[in-house]
C-alpha cells in the first residue's frame, strides 16, 4: 500500500477535534476548493471580512494555489488515483478554469455536534463572476457538495461583483449580500473570534476559527497543569501552512484561569521530554512553541517532511502529547 505525507495528517470528519472541525470545513469548501488560485498574504481573511456575516460562527480561508503546489495535496490526489492534471483537465472540460480563482474564504453556522448546518462560500479571482456561476450550475456542484460527508444544499449562487460570487445555504448569502452592501455586519464583530484569529496565521494555506464543538473534553484537560485550572475551551482557532513541511499555529480560548501558567508548566514538561527524543521527533519538539496570556493558551509547531513520512508509514512515533 502506498503511503503519502497526506496519510498523516488526514483529518476525520466524524472527530470532535479542532483538525476534525476543519475537515469538516474543508470538505464542505471542495465545490470551491477545486476551482484553484492563490489566496495567500491575508488575502482570504480580507474577503472574509468583506463578505461572511456575523450570523456566522465559523469562519476561515484557503489559499488553494499554495495547496495545488504543496507535496500534501500531490500526495492526496495520488493516494485517490488523481494528480493536479487530471483535476484540471476534468474541471476544464466543465467550464472551470483552476488558474482564475484567486482567494476563498467560508463561514459555517454550527450545528449538532459541531457540524456546520448552514455554510457559505466565497470565491474571487480574475474569472467572469457570470461565467462561472454558469459553470458551477452546470456541474451542479450544489448536489454533489449534499452527496458528500456534509449533507447540505448549496441553494444560491450569487454574483457580488464581477471577479466574485458567492454560494451558500440557508440565508448565509442573502446575509452576505447585505454585508457587501453595507446593511449586515460582518464577522469581524464577533470580538470572541478577533483575538483568536489575530493569534494563528490567516495567510496560511488553510486557517479556521470558531467555537470549540460540544462534548469536547479532552482538551479542558490542558488547563489542569500546576493546578491552573483554566476551565472549559469556548473557542479556538488553527491555521496550517502546508508545503514539504507543515507550520501549524493554534489559539485556544478557555473560560478562565491564567494561561501563562499553564503555558509555562508544559514547557518544562516539554523540554524535559525533548532530551529524550532523537530524529524526526526531536526536530518537531524543538519547533514547538507554547504561549498564554490571559484566558488564550497558543502554540506553533513544525512538522517536517521526514516527520510526516514516518508518521505516514506508521512508524512509531513517540512524541508525548
Amino acid at each position: 500500500m502506498k503511503h503519502s505525507p497526506m496519510n498523516a495528517l488526514r483529518p476525520r470528519p466524524r472527530g470532535n477535534g479542532p483538525f476534525a472541525l476543519l475537515a469538516v470545513a474543508a470538505v464542505a469548501a471542495a465545490p470551491l476548493f477545486a476551482l484553484g488560485g492563490c489566496g495567500g498574504g491575508g488575502a482570504a481573511a480580507k474577503l472574509a471580512s468583506a463578505h461572511v456575516p456575523a450570523e456566522a460562527d465559523y469562519v476561515g480561508g484557503v489559499d488553494v494555489q499554495g495547496a495545488l503546489k504543496s507535496d500534501m495535496l500531490k500526495g492526496l490526489l495520488s493516494d485517490q488515483g488523481m494528480s493536479i492534471d487530471v483535476l484540471t483537465k476534468g474541471l476544464s472540460e466543465k467550464g472551470i478554469k483552476l488558474d482564475e480563482l484567486k482567494t476563498i474564504a467560508f463561514g459555517a453556522v454550527k450545528g449538532e455536534g459541531g457540524v456546520p448546518k448552514d455554510l457559505l462560500l466565497i470565491g474571487s479571482g480574475s474569472f467572469d463572476a457570470t461565467a462561472l456561476k454558469s459553470a458551477i450550475d452546470g456541474a451542479k456542484m450544489a448536489e454533489l457538495a449534499a452527496t458528500g460527508d456534509i449533507p447540505v444544499k448549496f441553494q444560491q449562487i450569487e454574483i457580488v461583483n464581477p471577479t466574485t460570487v458567492v454560494m451558500g445555504s440557508g440565508d448565509l448569502v442573502k446575509r452576505s449580500m447585505g454585508v457587501a452592501s453595507g446593511a449586515n455586519k460582518s464577522i469581524d464583530t464577533r470580538t470572541e473570534l478577533k483575538e483568536l484569529r489575530g493569534a494563528v496565521d490567516e495567510g496560511a494555506t488553510v486557517w479556521f476559527a470558531g467555537p470549540v464543538p460540544d462534548g469536547m473534553d479532552r482538551m479542558g484537560g490542558l488547563g489542569m497543569m500546576g493546578g491552573a485550572d483554566l476551565g472549559k475551551p469556548t473557542h479556538f482557532a488553527v491555521s496550517a501552512d502546508i508545503g514539504s513541511s507543515v507550520k501549524i499555529k493554534l489559539a485556544i480560548r478557555f473560560a478562565s484561569g491564567d494561561a501563562g501558567a499553564v503555558a509555562s508548566q508544559m514547557d518544562a514538561a516539554l523540554g524535559m521530554a525533548s532530551g529524550l527524543m532523537s530524529g524526526p521527533e526531536a526536530d518537531v519538539l524543538s519547533s514547538l512553541d507554547i504561549s498564554g496570556s490571559g484566558q488564550v493558551l497558543k502554540a506553533s509547531v513544525t512538522l517536517s517532511k521526514d516527520f510526516l513520512e514516518k508518521a505516514a508509514k506508521g512508524g512509531g512515533l513517540g512524541l508525548p502529547f
